[in-house]
């Protein structure tokens, strides 16, 4: 191929059927309307905590993810939030909002709960993810003063599309006379 030219692969008669038969049965998933994406979301906007989402909650395929200084919580439960120093993937983690304050630099500051996974591979449930206002205070993992640009919308787990039970898969087949004899190994 050269810089410009498009390549245009026949998917086969099998992939054809199968994808016009899910666009004509296709039907939305349950609570599709409520469907939200984080990058929809306000990043800067003030956020309601736990309490004022029981009367105004967010849509409920999403959640609120914090970067947080020490997610390995070595001396205390409870930490005042800093720059955490990591690249953002390596501490940001789920988390509830507790309390919001007017901060001294007049912007809103956060107590967050945070949710740690308990489980070998990391991951976590959707049960696992609900906030359970019966946990102590001083059981939760805590950081405060939490400024707004620390706090980020995300996914919950199995609620982005690749997940959706009905979602179009089908092998793509690939005819032997389109495949290089140097692509084809013996062993």
């Amino acid at each position: 191929l050269k810089a410009g030219e498009e390549l245009f692969l026949d998917y086969g008669s099998s992939w054809e059927a199968a994808w016009d038969h899910h666009v004509a049965t296709w039907t939305p998933p349950p609570r599709a309307e409520d469907y939200t994406y984080p990058e929809d979301m306000d990043e800067t906007g003030v956020l309601r905590t736990v309490k004022e989402q029981e009367s105004d909650p967010y849509p409920s395929n999403l959640i609120t993810m914090c970067n947080t200084p020490d997610q390995r919580r070595k001396n205390s439960n409870h930490v005042r939030w800093k720059e955490s120093g990591e690249e953002w993937w390596w501490s940001i983690t789920y988390c509830h909002i507790l309390d919001r304050k007017m901060g001294d630099n007049g912007a809103y500051e956060y107590t967050v709960s945070l949710l740690f996974s308990s489980s070998k591979d990391g991951s976590m449930s959707e049960s696992d993810l609900k906030y359970d206002p019966s946990t102590p205070f001083q059981d939760l993992y805590v950081d405060y003063a939490v400024p707004r640009r620390a706090i980020h919308w995300g996914e919950k787990p199995w609620f982005d599309d690749e997940h959706l039970q009905n979602s179009f898969r089908h092998p793509i087949q690939m005819p032997d006379h389109l495949v290089s004899d140097a692509w084809i190994t013996e062993e």
